[in-house]
Formats: C-alpha cells, structure tokens, sequence
C-alpha cells in the first residue's frame, strides 16, 4: 500500500514487533451473539472446539503474542481505517473434507478478501495459510467425508444477516477458552478503534443464554429432544391406548403384570434375611388391588416356587445353587402363553457353591430364554461385597432386553431398600419400542397421571447412526401406535449430569474425564425454576465419582503397601485418616493418591541410580560432626550406608485444613533443635501414633482458615534436646550428594509435612515450601517489637536457616517447572521474584497467597532487597493488613483517611465554605455537648427529676427522632464545590500524622518482617512523600476484589516505577500527581454525581466517631439512642468499622473502649439497656468478633462473651405459656431465636 505524506507521520509511527506467531492469540471475526443460538445449536452437537472458541471466522491465526496486543491494535487502526462495519449474510454450508462450517457472505468484500489482503499486509512478519484464505465458521468434524455430507444433507437450510466484529483473542494455554481482549468498532463518522472486550473466558453458555432467533426454544417444550456430541435424550409423553399390545402393564388383553422375585435363603443370609421378609411385606402391601402380580422363588441348594406366606415363614439354610434357581425360572416362564412379558428380580449373597457345571446351566438358561418367545427382563441385586458380581451382571444380559444390576451393602438395611427399589421400578415401568428413522430400539417409559406414559430416554448417538437427528430441526419418533414430533431443545444442565451418569468408568483416566465433564456444569447459571434441582442432581453425581475417587485411591495405597521398601510406603502407615468439612478436599486428595501413586516405582529407580557421595564429600560432612539424636548414626553413615535415608530437622506447625487447597496456610510455630536421620523420626513417630493416637501426635487438622483450633500444648510427636514437643520435620541440604536423594523423594516429603499423607502431593506445596523458609527467616532476625519470638537465634538457629536456604535453592527448578505450566495462581509465569516487582499483577493474593514465600523465595536466589523490592514488599504488607482489618466493614473510614491523604486537614473542601465537615478535633467531643448527650440519657433512663425531664422534653420532643442534635454534621443542601489535591510538601507535618495514625492500626501484623528488612514495615527507610503514596495505594485498594479488578482495568500504577521515571514537576508529571491525580479525579466525579448521598454517608462516619469518642458512658448511651438504637444502618455499620480498627480516632485511643465494645455486643451497660433492646449480638460476625477481640484483649472479650451467653432473638410471654404454635420461651422456635455460647475464637498459639 502507498502512503501520501499526510500519512507518513502516523506510519513511522507504528510500533515495531520481533512477531512470533502462537496458536494461543487469533484475529477473528466474531458474530454479534443475537446469532449465536442458530450456530451453537450445531456446534454444540458436532464441534470438538465448541467449549473452547466462540463462533469465528479466522482471519489471522496463530496471531501475534498476546503481550503484543497494544502495538497490534495500533496496525490494525491504521490499516482498516478506510473499512466500515462488517455485515456477514450466512445462506450456504459446506466443507472441507470431513469437517463442516457455514460459508460467510459479505456484498461489499466478496470471500473478505479485501479485510484478509489489509490484515496481512499489516502483519507481514505472519507467516501466509498453508492452503490460502477461505473463510469459513466451522460447525462440527466428523469421522469421514460421507459422514459429515450426511449431517449437511440433513440440515435445514438456515439464513439470516448479522454484524460480525473484529476481535483480538487470547488464552492462557490451548486448553483453556478464548477471551476476547478487545473488538475493533466504527463510529458514527465510520471511523475505527479498539474497544475493550471480556476479560471473562469465553464460556458456552453465553450462546445458549442470547435470543434463540426461532430456530431451537430456550425453554423444554412438552415433547423435545437434546443433543451432544456423545448422547441424544429424548423425553416426550404418550397416552397409554397407543402401547397397547407392546406391554401388559397398560391393559392389553387383561393381562396382569408379573414380577417374579428369586430369592437367595441360603444359611449365609444370616439376620439379613429379615430384610428380605420386610421387603416382602412392603412389596405385597403396595401392590393390592393394583393388577401386578407378585411371585416368588425361594432356593438354596434346591429351589421352589413360592407363595408369600411361604417367604414370610421362611428361614435361611443350606447352601447355594444358581443351577437350581435357573431351572425353577425356566419352570415359571414355560407355564405362562406364548408372548407375555415377565420381569424376574434375581438375588444372591454370595457365590454359586452346589452346581456342579455353572457354566453349563448358564449357557442352557440362555439357550431357553431366547428361543422360548416370552418377553424377558432380569434385574439382580448383589448383597454383601462376597457376592459375585460378574456372574449377576452377566445374568442381567441373558434376557430380551438388558436388566439393572444394584448392589445393596451390608448395614443397616441395604437390602430392603434394594428390593423396594427395584420394586418401584418395575411397578410403574412400560416396555416398549422407539422407533427413530430405520432404527428400532427398547426402551421403558413410566405410567404417570391421566393414562399417560412418560419417556425420559437418553442414549449414545452410537446408536442411531445416521438416523440420528441433528440437533437443530424438528424430529419425528415412533413409539407403539404413536408419532410424536420432538422440538429441538439446547442441552441443559441436567442433560450434561444425565451424561456424566451414564458414563462407563473403567480406568483412572475415564474418571477424570467424568469429573472434568461435571465440572462444567454450572448450576448457579440455571434458571432459577431449575437451580435448585441441577444443584441436587449434580451433587448425587459428584457422590458417585467419589465413590469412584476413594475406590481408585484405596486401590493405588493398597499396590503401593504391596511394593514396600520405598519412603511412600513407610509414610503410608503414619498418614491420618481425616474427614474433612468439605467433600471437596477428601476427593482431592483421592484423586491425587491415584495419581501420585504411580511415580512412585520411577522414585526407587531413580533412588539406585543415584551415584554413592565421594570420599572427599563424606570428608566434609564428617568434620560438621551431624548425628542424630536418636538413633546416634551420623550424616556420614547415613549417606554411606543407606540408598534413600536422609537428615532433617524438626518443627512445630499448625495445619488448618485448608492446606488441603491451599498449602501456605499451614502456621509454623517454631523450629526447635537438634537434627535426626528421617528413618529415626519416622520410626519415632509410629511409636507416639500408636501409642497416644494421631490428633495427639501430630495435632491432625487444626479446625480452619475461618475457625481456627488452637495446638494443644501436650501434641507432639516427642520432645527435642530443648525439651519441646515436635510434630514434624523437613529435609536438610548437608552436601550434594545428601540433596541429590531428597530431591528424588520430594513428592512423598512434601505430601506428608503439609496434608500428612505421603500421597497427598500437589505442586503447590514446593511453593509453600519457600513461605517455611520465609518464616524461619523473620524468626532468625526477630519478629519485631511486640512479636513476642525471639527463641529462634545463635549459632544452631544461623546453620539451620543457611542449610535449608541452600535446599530451597536447590528445589527451585522444579518450582520453576511448576510456574511456567501455571501452577500457583492458574497463569503461566517464570521467576516469582521477577513477577513479583515486575507489576501489581504479580503481588495480588490470586498470584502470591503469601508474602512468606516472597521473603523466602527472595533469599533461595541469593536477591539483596533493592529499593523496589522493599517499596513492592510493603506496600503489598500494608495492602493485605487493611484488608483484613477492614475485611466486613464499610469503606467509609477508609475513603475518610485518603480524603485527607489528598486533600489535608479541610479534607471536605473547607475553602469553599464546607466548614462543619472538617476532620479536625474529632478525637475529643465538646464538653459541653457531651453533658448534653448523658443528660438525655438520664432523661431516657427515668432518671431526671420532673422539673428537668419536662424541660428536656420541650427542648429535645419526644419519639423516634427525639433527642440533642449532633453536632459537626452538614446539611444535605450543601451545594458541590471542587477540592484542590496538595502535593506533600504542602502540608509535609500534616500529612506524616496520618500516615503514622495509620500505620499505628496494623504496627502489629507489620512485625513479623520488621526485624528482617530494618523496620521498613514499619515505614522506616521511606521518605515522608514516599509513605504517603505507599499508604494511598494500599487504602485505595483494600479488599482483594478491589485489587483484581483494579490490575485488570490498568489502574493500579507501579508506585517505585512511576516514582522513577515520572519526574518532569515543570509540566506536573510526577509520581505524586499521576497516583494521587488518578484517583482525585475519581474522587471528584463520584462526589459531584452524587453528593447527597456523599454528604449523607460522610454524616454517618462523622456520628460514630463522635459516639466513639464519647467522653462518658452516660453520653455514649445518649448518642447511640439518638442515632443508632438498634444494630443496623450506616451508623451503626461505621461505630463497628471504626471499632474493629482498633478503637482509635486521629490516631488516639477512643475512651472507655472496653465498655463500649462490651455494648455493642451485649446491647447494656451495667444491665442498663443501650442498643437493640439490651439483647446480645449473637449472630456478629466471626471476623468481626475476632477483630473486637483484637481491640480489647482475650482475657476482656472471654468476661463479655459470658455476659451474653443465653437464647436471644424472639421474645414469648412472661407466663412462658405455649403460644398456638407450642412455642414459648422455655420452647422456642429455634428458626426465630440463636442459642449462644461464644464465638470460639481460638488462636493458632500452642
């Protein structure tokens, strides 16, 4: 293309790029989704990439790197400029061999060839498509040619017009879904640009949600059909007359329906027989007066025909013989007319144990049952796991038409339920055939209401062929005398449950493949009609791959016990068999003993493989003098006289459950002395199991993430040379050839120390690993003032930090490996550290869930703290700290504080007249309205005399709104004047107040790192200005939503970065007027749009501060009665912010904070009503409970817990006489009243 010179200043201006072409970014065209039900309705039947590509019409892929995206979109402006809006007419199918796609039609670009030509020439770094440019919407691939011709053949024909976009996509691997980056858009003057897309992954049901166009209904008509690649359900109603003569349960010819139950009553049934007898009873019960005939066969070693009394009288002998129930069945079906159809129940608890040629019986009841023209249908049930079940399941095979096998455990009454249940079935079931195009199947419907009967068929798309509808028009089926005409209906949720169930789980791998296909089904995008019951029905499947789950981890620990001789299997007999609060985390660690189990035969190759340490090695390690305590063998005989043995040290840990997910969770508490060969530990370890019992040994699971359980004192495994208990190790690095076998165990080390169970590794743990050195770390240095450890120091402590540093460099490989396939976070990524300063992105909790792994990751590379480093770090620190101090709170006090970060002391904008909402002087109210304050509380209390409470009530009035006015409060028609933003120096003394009240709230989650990098969590190290921006950027982003979405739109400046590189005060671009500017714009436009509401909110966190700096209890009761009488509004949502904070106000401690804490959540002081009635606040928050703990100290929240102890909630009549729902106050309704008896706000402290 040629450029005039008008052009040439924006084309040198295009950015450069060394492209690379990817295959995980594509430039597509897009239709707009209004046409998406029309495409997806064939797609979703035949298209393998339906769940991961929206529907498309490549222009350009594989495309540039999505990392190139922003000089991408400038090329593509420049050299589409003269392109107006895509319409794309779609009237024609066809194919390129055997795949099939819908051929896009554009009248102003015949083929797009003109769009392609301007795209390629943009990129022409690309390399060109191998068989030219044909643009095509793929539908679906196919086994041939013939077979995808048939499916276009069969389609109807389909036409419609629709604008398409262009649009940059992007996925993170090749199996995850597309998101659409940006869309190209034209304005009204049919110029070009870039607008943002989705940041979502592209999910199907995005199509299946938009208008459906009138080709397939959204909603399930009467009579419809589904399609998926694999399966066709088929549900549809008829009535009863037209299967006359195809089943005797509908009437025909009056015959009854039969059911013959052959019933095992060998001596092995035992007191289980009586199931049986009851199972009987309910089963004849049900059946009167109804036309079903029940019939029984009783055998052992023979067998008899039956009547019921003969079952009920009955009782179990002798042994078992499957050659005599065949001959007393083949009995009964020869003395009914040629054509009725019978259906036999077949049960047994065991083995055949009399017939002598079970084979030979087998194959002569076979030989009857298909050449005798009775209709036949046998259904067996397995009773406890003795039985046989190959034989029952090949028994239900011999008859016309396949029966159901079900097994029926031995507790509890197992089998009872099993004979009801097959009863149920066989009561309601209708036999008949479906007849779709040339293809004639069984199939069984259930009578309902009205004489019809109910079809609810789903079957292998195998088995149609090519008789098989499409999935996008109407279809006709054929049942008995019937036609019925289905509607094509997009799966559901149900119908993808439905699959997963009928999946044939066999292997390891078909599992993953059901539970893969479970997981996609999202029940909370339901309808909200069906919501309930998708939820159900997921959660029966998920039951059934569980049992899969534990039946495949039982197998893989049994093998590996059978293996022996390997660290895995010696850890095995120590793991702790825990039921966890989430069935979740039980399937995750099944599913991960499957799979880890098989690496264990590779471990003991690479174990022998291993080369034997050189002499001058064992040299070294003989003059460090390392033995262990135990067993007295040294480091060096350990290496020399053992293939997989190997040294750690010992420590104490907490283990919430959570580290199940979320390994870095795991607390450690202390690193205790002295070093021990791993076979003496294990060995030791066994013993404390055995002889004390797990949760005693090694504490088990110590509650959770939200309610922790304290670690007793007494658990431990047993006590070190300092005399404390231990309940866990980790490996030592020592030498080279000591690592070199540690490495190859690391799998089974890792699993056991944080999940204890040696199977239970997941790559997680070996970047958690780096959280324990990190935490080792900032003990070894001093957790800081008002810490409280420092026992973790001199010589020993300095060689076991400098060891285990040198063993987590030594892992890192393997993390890397870890990252890189985006492990930890979900998004592929290289070096932590790198990640970590290199932007925001790489700090927020989704990439880094602790900030000990930073620490302890910075130290495995040798990094020294660089200003950015310590800048990133706590920034971060104080970050997650305001998080979690505010986590359940209002953001008022936040927003507050950055008001004033921005503005200065006249926050509110007192320049231009605001002066009742300044900040100033609010930790100390006026005397004067203080007394006020506790006047009217003695006026409310009856305490005044009648001459003062008749003045009080002219004054103040009386009702809901009666009371002193609060003060500093400003009017809602304040009109709306711009603030100016100060830069620091404006008000440097100022501006350092705040930030150090600030800082103050969480000085003390700040310690635990202060030692280590110099007090810089502290705010030491940083300039005035420096702190001020750092502090900015943690409030402005509190709550990790907040952060995500904030990375995610671009608007979380690098702070060191800009601080850096933005320094040009001459034209006011500094770092100073980027960060603070960003978010005083925001600020402005959100207060001038709504300053009422501002106002409003602003007057409720300016009354609670005044409530909390209330000077005596008499005038505290007097503001929270005027205006927070109960517990719930903004004032009362901002006192419990503010309380939750720590109780302080412009950086002073608020007075009387016990007191007032005790109030809020005991609603009286003194028995004296205050708030809510006086009634207790028993349903606080546990996160809110342990931050007002936080303010006033264990010992103090333990007395106020006691205070409120009792039932709270609905209150009945004195006399305590049952109301006319039985209910009073010594029977209460427990959905109406909270039974409380404490928070149980345990520590993590042992």
């Amino acid at each position: 293309k040629s450029h005039g010179p008008e052009d040439f200043d924006a084309f040198v201006l295009l950015p450069a790029m060394d492209v690379g072409a990817v295959k995980t970014t594509a430039l597509a065209l897009v239709p707009e989704e209004s046409a998406w039900p029309a495409i997806q309705a064939l797609r979703l039947a035949h298209d393998k990439q339906v769940k991961i590509w929206p529907p498309h019409i490549n222009i350009l892929y594989p495309f540039v790197p999505e990392e190139d995206f922003d000089a991408a979109r400038q090329r593509l402006v420049e050299a589409l400029k003269d392109f107006g809006l895509i319409r794309l007419r779609f009237a024609r199918k066809s194919n390129f061999g055997a795949v099939a796609f819908l051929v896009p039609e554009n009248d102003k670009d015949p083929d797009l060839a003109r769009l392609h030509a301007a795209c390629s020439d943009a990129f022409g770094e690309l390399p060109p498509p191998r068989h030219g440019f044909q643009p095509h919407l793929t539908i679906g691939q196919f086994d041939s040619q013939s077979a995808c011709k048939a499916f276009l053949d069969r389609c109807p024909p389909l036409q419609f017009e629709v604008n398409a976009h262009l649009c940059l996509l992007a996925r993170d691997t090749m199996q995850h879904p597309f998101r659409t980056v940006s869309r190209l858009v034209f304005d009204e003057l049919s110029r070009c640009r870039f607008a943002l897309g989705d940041s979502h992954p592209y999910t199907l049901q995005s199509g299946t949600e938009a208008s459906m166009g009138g080709h397939v209904s959204p909603e399930p008509a009467c009579d419809y059909y589904q399609v998926s690649q694999s399966h066709i359900r088929f549900f549809f109603k008829v009535g009863a007359e037209a299967l006359k003569g195809t089943d005797p349960g509908v009437g025909s010819d009056g015959v009854q329906r039969r059911t013959l139950f052959v019933i095992d009553k060998s001596g092995s049934m035992g007191c289980h027989y009586e199931e049986v007898k009851a199972a009987v009873r309910y089963m004849t019960s049900a059946a009167e007066g109804t036309d079903h005939v029940l019939e029984f066969i009783l055998y052992n070693s023979r067998a008899m025909c039956a009547h019921v009394c003969d079952v009920l009288s009955s009782s179990p002998s002798g042994g078992t013989s499957f050659g005599s129930a065949f001959h007393a069945i083949t009995e009964y079906i020869g003395k009914h007319p040629i054509g009725t159809v019978l259906t036999v129940v077949f049960m047994t608890d065991g083995h055949d144990t009399r017939t002598q040629n079970l084979s030979a019986e087998k194959a002569a009841f076979v030989e009857f049952l298909e050449t005798c023209r009775r209709h036949t249908t046998i259904h067996a049930i397995g009773f406890t796991p003795q039985h046989n079940r190959g034989v029952l399941e090949e028994i239900c095979k011999m008859g016309s038409s396949e029966g159901m096998y079900r097994y029926a455990d031995g507790g509890g009454s197992g089998l009872e339920a099993r004979f009801a249940e097959m009863f149920d079935f066989v009561d309601v079931t209708i036999k008949t055939s479906l007849r779709v195009g040339g293809t004639e199947l069984p199939c069984s419907g259930q009578n309902c209401r009205g004489g019809q009967v109910c079809f609810d068929l789903l079957l292998p798309r195998a088995f149609l062929g090519e008789d098989g509808p499409c999935g996008v028009e109407s279809c006709c089926i054929g049942v008995g005398s019937a036609q019925v005409m289905l509607k094509a209906v997009l799966p559901d949720p149900i119908f993808s449950i439905r699959c997963v169930d009928e999946m044939e789980i066999a292997t390891q791998s078909d599992l993953d493949s059901a539970q893969r296909a479970l997981a996609e089904v999202l029940p909370q995008k339901a309808p909200k009609a069906l919501r309930q019951e998708v939820f159900d029905a997921k959660g029966h499947a998920q039951a059934r791959l569980d049992k899969y789950h534990q039946l495949f981890a039982q197998g893989a620990r049994k093998a590996l016990a059978a293996a022996g001789g390997n660290l895995a299997a010696e850890l095995s007999s120590l793991r702790h068999e825990a039921t966890f609060s989430k069935a979740r985390r039980t399937r995750a660690m099944a599913q991960r003993a499957t799979s880890n189990a098989s690496s264990v035969a590779l471990m003991d190759k690479l174990l022998q493989a291993l080369p034997p340490p050189s002499e001058g090695e064992l040299a070294d390690l003989k003059a460090k003098e390392l033995s262990c305590i135990l067993s007295g063998d040294t480091a060096v005989e350990v290496l020399r006289d053992t293939k997989r043995d190997f040294m750690v040290f010992s420590l104490r840990v907490r283990r919430p459950e959570d580290v199940i997910d979320a390994p870095t969770m795991l607390e450690l508490q202390q690193v205790l002395s002295g070093i021990y060969s791993n076979e003496a530990f294990r060995m030791g370890a066994e013993y404390a199991v055995r002889s004390t019992g797990p949760e005693q040994a090694h504490g088990g699971f110590a509650g959770t993430a939200k309610q922790p359980a304290a670690l007793g004192d007494e658990v431990g495994l047993f006590r070190g040379p300092d005399g404390q208990q231990m309940n866990a190790c980790l490996p030592l690095y020592i030498s080279a050839a000591h690592f070199a076998r540690v490495r190859v165990q690391i799998k089974p080390i890792l699993g056991y120390f944080f999940t204890l169970d040696p199977l239970g590794y997941k790559g997680d743990q070996t970047i958690a690993l780096y959280g324990i050195l990190g935490s080792m770390l900032c003990f070894h240095a001093g957790v800081g003032p008002g810490g409280g450890k420092r026992d973790f120091c001199g010589a020993w402590a300095h060689w076991v930090v400098e060891d285990f540093t040198r063993l987590c460099a030594g892992i890192r490989p393997i993390a890397l490996e870890y990252l890189e396939k985006g492990g930890f976070g979900g998004t592929p990524r290289g070096d932590l550290l790198d990640d970590f300063l290199r932007s925001p992105e790489g700090r927020t909790k989704e990439r880094v869930t602790s900030l000990s792994v930073v620490i302890g990751w910075a130290a495995s590379v040798a990094a020294e703290p660089s200003k950015q480093f310590y800048m990133a770090f706590v920034e971060e620190l104080w970050r997650r700290n305001f998080t979690s101090l505010h986590k359940g709170q209002p953001r008022e006090p936040i927003l507050e504080v950055l008001e004033r970060l921005l503005y200065g002391a006249c926050a509110e904008g007192a320049a231009s007249g605001e002066e009742a909402l300044n900040v100033d002087h609010l930790a100390k109210n006026r005397a004067a309205k203080d007394r006020e304050f506790a006047q009217w509380a003695c006026y409310l209390r009856g305490e005044c005399p009648k001459k003062m409470a008749e003045e009080m009530r002219r004054k103040y009035g009386s009702g809901a709104r009666a009371g002193p006015e609060v003060e500093g409060l400003a009017s809602t028609d304040t009109a709306y004047s711009p603030r100016t933003l100060l830069a620091y120096e404006d008000a440097p003394a100022y501006f350092d107040e705040v930030v150090e009240a600030e800082l103050a709230k969480i000085r003390h989650q700040n310690a635990f790192a202060a030692a280590l990098y110099e007090g810089r969590p502290f705010g030491e190290g940083f300039t005035g200005s420096e702190k001020r921006l750092m502090l900015i950027q943690a409030l402005q982003f509190v709550g990790n939503d907040v952060v995500n979405e904030a990375v995610e739109k671009g608007r979380y400046l690098d702070t060191f970065s800009y601080l850096t590189s933005m320094h040009d005060p001459e034209h006011g671009r500094t770092a100073e007027s980027c960060i603070c500017g960003q978010l005083h714009e925001r600020f402005e436009q959100h207060r001038k749009e709504k300053f009422s509401a501002y106002v409003e909110q602003r007057n409720a966190l300016r009354t609670a501060q005044r409530i909390l700096a209330s000077s005596s209890l008499d005038a505290f009761f007097g503001r929270c009665a005027v205006s927070c009488p109960t517990r719930g509004g903004s004032v009362f949502e901002c006192l419990v912010a503010l309380l939750c904070a720590g109780g302080t106000i412009d950086g002073s401690p608020a007075p009387l904070l016990l007191e007032k804490v005790q109030a809020v959540l005991t609603g009286k002081l003194d028995g004296v009503s205050v708030i809510a009635e006086g009634t207790s606040w028993a349903c606080c928050p546990l996160e809110t409970a342990r931050r007002l703990q936080e303010a006033v100290g264990e010992e103090a929240f333990a007395k106020i817990e006691l205070l409120m102890n009792g039932t709270w909630g609905h209150v009945y009549r004195e006399s305590d006489k049952p109301n006319r729902h039985g209910h009073c106050n010594s029977n209460p309704n427990e959905q109406l009243v909270v039974k409380f008896s404490g928070f149980h706000l345990a520590t993590g402290g042992g």
